[in-house]
């Protein structure tokens, strides 16, 4: 079984394993239905070159940010901070050298990149509905769980931001903030719309990081994550020649490496466990009863969706 690798690729998959399922549920218990897994990126040579040397094609997206991540890790030292509730209230920044700063392995910034792989991505859709800087929301929403009380709150960011001043009937902050003025109303549609990049921020004990580059022996130097990300997502060009929508935009070469050559293909095993309650997941997803239509909507409202399973 074969289909393309996006989200319609997934559907179609669905829809193939029904027939498999009600009409010959005997191949897939005995493990005979597999999916042929055909790519979803081809790199530029020009980043095979100078980054890595594996092979030019990705399957999905997750494989895209581990190599992405990867090289990332290759080329800093990454510090987590873990401050208290505490530390933040007092306003003060640990040291580098401090026991609550731990310097990451490569093996652990390249999982901590990961778990961060859509930080940037909420936080950019963020800025969108509430027009202000990543630098602002970052920090805004950080001290929105920390400092439960309106008025600690204001001060806190009166605090960290000198020429604003807080208006704790609007909840609007409002001045100037690194040369720029910015204005910023927190109120209840602040907190709905921040709620998927808060979900993100709050996988991490801080929104602060310390960095250098890899072998440096100079002190690392502090920001939050969205900056550190930022930086450097912007210092590694690699680049993607092709996202492949369907199995008519692959070259015949490249589907017979990636897809069909026994020695390169990578396969999926479909198995089963239990038979009705498989039928049971499958008619609440294909189903066209009115009933079915509501539950699959609320099934939808609760699932957690990444921007990595649709581009899948």
């Amino acid at each position: 079984m074969n289909t393309m690798k996006d989200i319609d690729g997934n559907n179609i998959t669905s829809l193939l394993l029904c027939f498999f399922l009600y009409f010959l549920p005997e191949l897939i218990e005995g493990g005979y239905v597999y999916k042929a897994m055909p790519p979803l990126y081809l790199m530029e040579e020009k980043s095979l070159k100078k980054y890595y040397k594996g092979r030019p094609w990705l399957y999905d997206k997750w494989e895209y940010y581990n190599l992405y991540h990867d090289i990332i890790a290759d080329n800093v030292d990454l510090f987590l901070e873990d401050t208290t509730p505490d530390m933040v209230k007092k306003n003060r920044a640990p040291k580098w050298t401090d026991p609550c700063v731990k310097q990451l392995s490569k093996k652990e910034t390249v999982r901590w990149l990961n778990k961060n792989s859509e930080y940037l991505l909420e936080l950019g859709n963020l800025r969108k509905r509430a027009s202000a800087s990543t630098s602002l929301l970052e920090r805004v929403c950080y001290y929105k769980v920390i400092f439960q009380n309106e008025q600690e709150f204001g001060k806190h960011i009166v605090k960290l931001y000198p020429e604003c001043a807080y208006d704790i009937i609007n909840h609007s902050i409002k001045g100037s903030i690194d040369g720029r003025h910015e204005t910023l109303i927190c109120d209840e549609l602040f907190m709905r719309n921040a709620s998927r990049y808060m979900k993100q921020m709050m996988k991490n004990h801080s929104i602060y990081v310390w960095y250098r580059e890899k072998g440096s022996k100079a002190a690392p130097k502090r920001c939050s994550i969205g900056e550190f990300l930022t930086i450097a997502m912007a210092s590694i060009k690699l680049k993607i020649e092709q996202r492949f929508k369907g199995l008519g935009e692959a070259e015949p070469s490249l589907l017979f490496m990636t897809t069909t050559n026994p020695k390169l293909r990578k396969l999926y095993r479909i198995t089963i466990e239990d038979i009705k309650y498989a039928k049971d997941i499958f008619e609440l997803l294909h189903g066209k009863s009115a009933d079915l239509r509501e539950q699959r909507r609320a099934l939808l409202d609760s699932a957690e969706i990444s921007y990595a399973d649709i581009d899948n």
